[in-house]
């Protein structure tokens, strides 16, 4: 089998390489392991089938073209305390396929989709990637004949199973931009994070986005750790200014702000390169929590600030990422231990109860109805039944007998019992009441209308048993005469307790029926402004003889929750405030008043 390459766009796979679904959600970031298991299965299979796999992937700093949309996914992860993706997963990812002996292209000099589709159609590769965009390339002004899988997954034996992308033989949008294919292929970079590529810019520029689900109580990590960075700088014998921006959270304004600084390589913390828990020591968060988070967020953030830390040393002396985390943070991974016991716990079989176990069914009812066997056709008689024009009509109703005729066995086109629909409107034409049965259903007469009982129409005890559907059964009938089921009759005076009449026993209060108790003195007051306390309750029922007034607040906030309940010395007063017809204001606001529960 020739071998043939594939060139993945790898983070339009995050979810499948990162496990489990991204969503908004607080999705659990997993243990590094599990990005690397992932991968290796991705790569052996992709293997198997004969492909070679190329890995391309976006260089952290971003280019100015996507610098508006990447600024709103920031915001909008900033103000929703949300991160999906655990911190430099493009490293991690990259770092993996290449201990997998993969080619790994971080884009250097163009945008990733344009390295991509160049590297693919300088070798007349295959493209895995969702992004439609794969397909507005030409060359000399034709399309690319290029083929491109949108997704991927695992069949039951484990081997993988690449799905053509929906646009591959489709037309793409008139508005499309065609973009021409870059030949030769941009150069790219085989390490992520480094440095040194500020210096081939003409402007170095470092943008960062949210590492953390908390940067909007905790601020940004990023922000947090610029002497470590300004130190990486120096390490990387950088001697020009950096702009770098990075969201943070206004407190203040309660909005999202960006921080744009110009930082020059400083030596001051030089040491620190060599020990990311000492740097952490030495810059810790800026803010503390003032309200309540989930604990998985917590642990999101102290994961990302060790990444982060990491993350500078690395691209100072371009020490892999992975190989830091492993032996600073080796908490990050899987122990063998653990490993072992998840290998178990993933191998171990299900076994189901006899009880609840499937049984096998006879060969004979495992084919299909239309594949059974059909007995030879016997004559039919219709002397006394329908003629050749009407034979698939419903059956005729002998009013003298008050009773539904079967149809003949046989008579059906396909040579099966005609069997009834299930219907209960069916049903009632199919089995009309017998002499012992009343057309009309009996009425008992009570206190209350409307109540009426149905009759009810069952099969009878004598009749056979009914034979699978589908099934011939010598002495079967498809249709059965009713019965009326006995069954325990209401007395003709029994009424429902929610419907009898007020007895004295209630209270005048019909039985069952929900009761409200109104106070007489207190009044309820709802749509109070903030600023509403209780001297402007007494300034607005000044005329009125005003004896206590309740704001209640919040008990975690203690805040006022915006109405009061108001009570006055008699019942006559409380009377008159409701019984006005004027509405009552308090400053420019209007506040509804009504009689308080007790």
């Amino acid at each position: 089998m020739s071998e043939k390459v594939l060139c993945v766009d790898v983070l339009n796979f995050s979810a499948e390489f990162m496990g489990g679904s991204i969503s908004k959600h607080h999705p659990q970031w997993p243990k590094l392991n599990k990005i690397e298991d992932r991968v290796s299965r991705f790569v052996n299979a992709s293997t198997k089938l004969g492909f070679k796999v190329v890995a391309f992937l976006d260089e952290s700093n971003i280019t100015p073209e996507t610098i508006n949309k990447w600024r709103t996914r920031r915001e909008r992860e900033v103000r929703g305390n949300e991160r999906n993706i655990i911190q430099a997963f493009g490293s991690f990812v990259g770092e993996y396929f290449k201990r997998n002996n993969v080619e790994v292209h971080y884009s250097l000099e163009a945008d990733n989709d344009d390295t991509l589709v160049s590297f693919a159609f300088s070798k007349q590769a295959c493209i895995l990637s969702e992004d439609k965009d794969m397909f507005r390339y030409t060359h000399n002004g034709k399309p690319l004949n290029l083929t491109v899988y949108s997704d991927f997954h695992y069949d039951a034996k484990g081997d993988i199973v690449f799905e053509p992308h929906p646009y591959q033989h489709a037309p793409l949008p008139v508005d499309r931009s065609l973009r021409e294919v870059i030949v030769p292929p941009p150069k790219t970079n085989a390490v992520n994070l480094d440095f040194r590529i500020l210096l081939i810019k003409e402007k170095p520029f470092v943008s960062r986005g949210s590492p953390s689900p908390l940067t909007r109580n905790l601020g940004n990590i990023h922000h947090t750790l610029t002497p470590l960075r300004q130190a990486g700088y120096y390490k990387a014998n950088l001697s020009i200014p950096i702009q770098e921006m990075f969201p943070d959270w206004d407190i203040e304004n309660n909005r999202v702000k960006w921080i744009e600084q110009t930082v020059l390589p400083d030596s001051k913390y030089l040491d620190l390169l060599e020990n990311p828990i000492k740097a952490l020591e030495a810059f810790p968060d800026p803010r503390k929590l003032t309200e309540r988070v989930p604990y998985q967020l917590i642990k999101h953030h102290e994961m990302a600030r060790k990444i982060v830390a990491c993350e500078i040393i690395s691209s100072a002396t371009l020490i892999p990422i992975l190989n830091l985390l492993e032996n600073f943070f080796p908490e990050l991974f899987y122990t063998e231990e653990e490993k072992e016991r998840y290998a178990k716990k993933k191998e171990k079989p299900f076994y189901a109860p006899a009880s609840h176990q499937r049984q096998p069914r006879p060969n004979s009812e495992r084919q299909h109805r239309d594949q059974r066997p059909i007995p030879p056709q016997q004559p039919i008689d219709r002397t006394d039944q329908r003629s050749d024009q009407n034979r698939f009509e419903r059956p005729p109703y002998d009013y003298q007998q008050r009773s539904y005729q079967p149809p003949s066995f046989h008579e059906h086109p396909s040579g099966r019992p005609n069997y009834p629909p299930r219907s209960s409107d069916y049903a009632q034409r199919a089995f009309p009441p017998t002499s012992y049965q009343s057309s009309v259903a009996p009425t008992y007469p009570s206190r209350f209308s409307g109540y009426t009982q149905q009759p009810e129409y069952h099969r009878p005890p004598t009749a056979p048993q009914s034979a699978p559907r589908g099934y011939r059964q010598e002495g079967y009938t498809p249709f059965s005469y009713p019965v009326q089921q006995e069954r325990y009759q209401l007395p003709p005076s029994y009424a429902p307790p929610s419907y009898r009449a007020p007895s004295h026993h209630t209270g005048g209060v019909p039985h069952g029926a929900p009761t409200q108790q109104y106070s007489n003195d207190t009044l309820f007051v709802t749509g109070l402004p903030e600023g509403a306390d209780e001297n402007s309750l007494v300034e607005l029922f000044k005329d009125f003889g005003v004896s206590n007034v309740k704001l209640p607040v919040h008990r975690e906030t203690g805040q006022r929750r915006g109405f009061a309940f108001v009570k006055f010395t008699n019942e006559g007063d409380c009377n008159t405030v409701l019984e006005k017809d004027a509405p009552f204001h308090i400053g420019e606001k209007q506040v509804s008043v009504k009689r308080s529960k007790k």
